[in-house]
């Protein structure tokens, strides 16, 4: 297996839902602040690059499989969490979601149909590959 797959991700639909409406509101409103005045104006300027980093922020969502780790990036930049292979005791494909259950919590995150059966693909050989050590 090669050494990482990555995997965009999304939280549950609501919080998703405000995610990006406010993103992409905030991006077209300074769009139009942008058309209205004819010379530069520097709060649309300001507001665009604001929504543009929000945008990159909500993009960055990933989950990275290793062959030993599931590191998962969060919007906010700082916030990152690794979970050892050994930990999760079993990952289902629920509807548009897929579930990682540790021992302790649940993890659950939505994927395009598409990253879903890459993910269970790649996390299948993980497994096959645990079973090998």
């Amino acid at each position: 297996m090669p050494s990482q797959k990555k995997f965009h991700w999304q939280p549950e639909t609501a919080s998703s839902l405000i995610f990006w409406s406010s993103a992409l509101f905030l991006f077209f409103f300074s769009l139009i602040m942008a058309l209205e005045n004819a010379k530069p104006y520097p709060a649309s300027i300001l507001l665009t690059i604001v929504s543009l980093f929000i945008l990159f922020l909500g993009w960055r969502r990933k989950i990275i499989l290793d062959r030993n780790s599931l590191r998962i990036a969060y919007a906010r930049f700082w916030k990152r969490r690794t979970l050892s292979l050994a930990n999760i005791r079993s990952i289902k494909q629920v509807n548009n979601h897929i579930c990682i259950e540790l021992f302790n919590e649940q993890f659950v995150c939505r994927m395009s149909k598409k990253n879903q059966l890459r993910f269970i693909e790649e996390w299948k050989k993980c497994e096959s590959l645990k079973g090998e050590k």
